[in-house]
């Protein structure tokens, strides 16, 4: 009789167990079109720049430390863009926002409150993100590091 209760026991566990299990959302279950997954994938920091390609006339250490944050709003959309790092090139202000440019090719990214710069090139694939860009310079300014950019970067954390 003692075996029949813990047994008894054991099965009502068992089952009590498997009914109060939460089910599991993953990003298929969301049913995301490409362009809110393109978005999904850039949310977060990225850091860490190598491959860095500068015009004559740079300092050679301008993307050294470059940070930059995209964040995503509450249904899957680009928000927010802040960059820390390279203050000479990203002058950003407190409400920088980011969008794709074409939401078919999900390549070039448009920077709104951030200048001199307007947009990106994205090229994006294991883990790493390849950022190049055009920069004309502060108006009025000095005419050394006018001209391409470019720069790897690797996610750092999420956002």
């Amino acid at each position: 009789m003692r075996r029949f209760k813990t047994f008894s026991y054991t099965v009502l566990l068992l089952l009590l167990m498997a009914t109060c299990k939460e089910p599991q959302v993953t990003e298929y279950d969301l049913n995301l079109t490409d362009q809110q997954k393109a978005t999904v994938t850039m949310r977060g920091v990225w850091g860490q720049p190598s491959d860095i390609v500068l015009p004559f006339g740079t300092t050679e250490t301008v993307l050294d430390n470059i940070l930059l944050t995209f964040t995503i709003s509450d249904d899957y959309g680009p928000q927010a863009f802040s960059s820390i790092g390279a203050d000479d090139v990203f002058l950003a202000d407190g409400n920088a926002t980011w969008n794709w440019k074409d939401a078919t090719t999900l390549e070039d990214i448009e920077l709104n409150g951030v200048s001199p710069i307007s947009q990106i090139k994205v090229m994006k694939g294991g883990g790493k993100l390849r950022l190049t860009f055009y920069y004309d310079g502060v108006s009025g300014g000095r005419t050394e590091g006018i001209g391409e950019y470019g720069v790897t970067l690797v996610k750092i954390s999420p956002k």
